[in-house]
């Protein structure tokens, strides 16, 4: 059936497909609310950021965006169009393609690195979780 929640707010959801369980979780949180979220790195010298779309008109905190890369780069992801708030690997090195196609980001983590090609990214600035998929 339909999960269902008591009342509004933000949830932490935990699936285990192995026991077939699910965990939610009311989190106590008042999440930090950016204008724009954008990708940046050296596909564009570092200057400008790629911008996402809001997946919601109000309250959003999932992004997304299609971009390709001519060539090899590595990126990042931020808000605002500054460095305040942005996203890389937990890698202990810039441009761990272990670490770049799906992830947590944390806050001024190293850089990503993407391979040349088309995809679809999908950013939350909620928990830092990104995903790049080749399309």
């Amino acid at each position: 059936s339909n999960f269902k929640v008591p009342e509004d707010g933000y949830y932490s959801v935990t699936m285990n497909s192995i026991t077939k369980t699910v965990k939610i979780e009311k989190l106590e949180i008042t999440p930090a609310a950016y204008n724009k979220i954008g990708l940046i790195g050296a596909m564009n010298d570092w200057n400008g950021d790629v911008e996402f779309k809001p997946f919601q008109t109000e309250n959003n905190h999932a992004w997304y965006v299609e971009y390709t890369f001519a060539s090899s780069s590595q990126c990042k992801i931020r808000a605002n169009g500054g460095w305040d708030y942005n996203w890389g690997t937990k890698s202990g090195f810039d441009g761990d393609a272990s670490f770049s196609a799906i992830g947590v980001g944390t806050q001024g983590g190293k850089n990503m690195l993407q391979e040349a090609g088309t995809y679809i990214v999908i950013f939350n600035d909620i928990d830092g979780f990104y995903r790049f998929i080749k399309k």
